[in-house]
């Protein structure tokens, strides 16, 4: 999932079933929803915007993979050559006009990739970090970014959904664009799933998904203020199976998304004041939230849930 600094443009994927899903696209807050065959039918695993939404940049997680760039909101798709690979995960930082992405590494571990412009694919990527492993479990699978990359923030730990493995990793940081990374052991070895920060990259929240066993006990969500130095467990969320998580550009205005403690459906939960107490929002309902994003104040959220297709608001 994927906002324009203002929310009015989005950007969604779906995976699909064996056959792939397409891109969609809003340029009314949500309201009505384009499907871009531009883009084909792929197994999408993440999609990541420019500020103003106008920049697409789509990753193929499945098959032959691919990144997928889109420089008219979606309308038209380019594939370079270089891209192929299956591609876990996408980190957009508008300010730099660089994006991240991750790529999943099947049975070598999965390699963190910088990209100096985003330019409809023309400049490749350079390799900033490796995490080999055994297998796909053992891999970068999420990050998030500074808005001008001077801070970058990675997963580095099992992907529950598609795996099911009870291995557990850490969060990563680097103030160098991925040349060095810094394992932040502070916050604990968790079934981590999302991270997002501030625009300073001051600011940072990320969901434990807790035991991979339903019978086991839940995760918590995490924050840091100090560029992820020091952690502390933000309580007031509570214990969940937390899945999903976005910020507004100053840190204060937090989502997060679960998906029950039973698997079958969890709630929205939302903070103004970074953190330290939530509300539930009971709008949308119990549902199997996989991801949210929010306007760079905020103010408007959208969220996609497995099944139950994709949802928009205001923040509350």
């Amino acid at each position: 999932m994927a906002s324009s600094a203002d929310g009015k443009n989005l950007a969604a994927v779906d995976r699909g079933g064996s056959v792939g899903g397409y891109v969609y696209t809003s340029d009314n807050f949500g309201a009505l929803w384009v499907q871009r065959a531009g883009s084909g039918a792929r197994g999408w695993s993440s999609i990541g915007s420019s500020m103003t939404g106008k920049k697409l940049i789509a990753a193929n997680g499945t098959g032959d993979g691919g990144l997928f760039f889109s420089e008219d909101f979606g309308i038209t798709w380019n594939s370079p050559s270089w891209s192929t690979g299956t591609w876990q995960n996408l980190a957009v930082t508008p300010g730099a006009d660089l994006f991240f992405a991750i790529n999943s590494g099947r049975g070598t571990g999965g390699a963190f990739y910088v990209a100096p412009k985003f330019d409809n694919g023309i400049s490749q990527p350079t390799s900033k970090g490796v995490y080999q492993g055994t297998d796909r479990t053992n891999a970068f699978v999420a990050s998030a970014s500074s808005s001008d990359g001077g801070l970058l923030i990675a997963i580095v730990a099992p992907d529950v959904e598609r795996t099911g493995d009870l291995t557990k990793g850490y969060l990563f940081t680097s103030t160098d664009q991925g040349s060095n990374w810094v394992g932040q052991t502070t916050a604990g070895n968790r079934v981590w799933r999302a991270v997002a920060a501030s625009a300073d990259g001051r600011w940072i929240i990320a969901a434990d998904y807790g035991d991979v066993a339903l019978s086991g006990s839940p995760g918590m969500i995490y924050g840091s203020s100090n560029y992820g130095s020091t952690w502390r467990v933000l309580a007031a969320a509570g214990t969940r199976r937390w899945v999903a998580v976005a910020s507004s550009s100053d840190g204060k205005r937090l989502v997060a998304a679960e998906i029950g403690n039973d698997g079958t459906g969890g709630n929205i939960y939302t903070s103004a004041d970074y953190g330290d107490s939530w509300k539930m929002q009971a709008d949308p309902g119990a549902q199997r939230w996989s991801s949210v994003a929010t306007s760079s104040d905020g103010s408007r959220v959208v969220a996609t849930a497995s099944d139950a297709g994709i949802w928009t608001g205001e923040f509350k």
